[in-house]
């Protein structure tokens, strides 16, 4: 078989797979549902489904459907619809297409969630979606650092150094980053206004005060949620 009808081949598969999404009975109820609830979200949707914009509605149904464990039957609330319907107007916002992934799982695991908290999901959604994706990284690499020398006290109580873990993520961050100290400082305070991180200033003996961060309980939930 020639290069070309490999080429051809493949394209009609990609066509057949977004044209699936479309026609799959989640997303047609959640659409329907969702023109009956929000209109003026859904009064739109021929125009969002046009090149960039339907790319990233794509990718939310595809990460929704993907393991077959988001239902009609799970989706068939006024709950549920109103946040798919929040969350596509979120993901109708972005820029870029990074950051779908996240808003997806957001979804897809609190419609999973038996006693979902309505007020959380949208706290989170909401936070999530002033994040740029930098951000986003920033402080899942803060997280890493704090977990590679977090331990437990004798009460069995998690334990960590966040001077050390925060001089850690600093070096790091230059690195990954190309960013200079102060430069990292700036975003990081930034990130403060989400509630996903802390900031202090500590005084440690024969030294002046020193800044210093650790993500929150906060984010931790949030981590939860946007991870497969």
């Amino acid at each position: 078989m020639n290069e070309k009808t490999e080429l051809l081949k493949a394209e009609y598969n990609v066509a057949t797979q977004i044209k699936d999404i479309w026609e799959n009975p989640v997303v047609k109820f959640l659409l329907d549902k969702i023109h009956f609830i929000s209109p003026n979200i859904s009064n739109g949707l021929d125009k969002i489904l046009e090149m960039h914009q339907r790319k990233k509605l794509e990718e939310l149904f595809e990460i929704l459907l993907k393991d077959n464990t988001v239902t009609i039957e799970d989706i068939s609330n006024v709950d549920c619809i109103m946040e798919t319907a929040k969350t596509i107007d979120v993901v109708n916002r972005l820029v870029r297409n990074d950051k779908v992934k996240y808003l997806a799982n957001l979804l897809k695991n609190s419609i999973r969630d038996e006693n979902r908290n309505i007020d959380e999901f949208e706290e989170l959604l909401s936070k999530l979606s002033t994040l740029s994706l930098r951000e986003i990284k920033l402080l899942y690499l803060l997280y890493n650092e704090e977990e590679k020398i977090k331990q437990f006290d004798k009460d069995g109580e998690e334990v960590f150094d966040p001077k050390k873990s925060w001089k850690a993520f600093i070096n790091k961050a230059k690195s990954e980053f190309e960013l200079n100290e102060s430069e990292i400082i700036s975003l990081m305070l930034g990130i403060m206004r989400t509630g996903f991180c802390v900031g202090e200033w500590r005084a440690y003996l024969s030294a002046s005060a020193t800044l210093v961060m650790y993500t929150s309980p906060e984010y931790k939930k949030l981590l939860e949620k946007i991870h497969d």
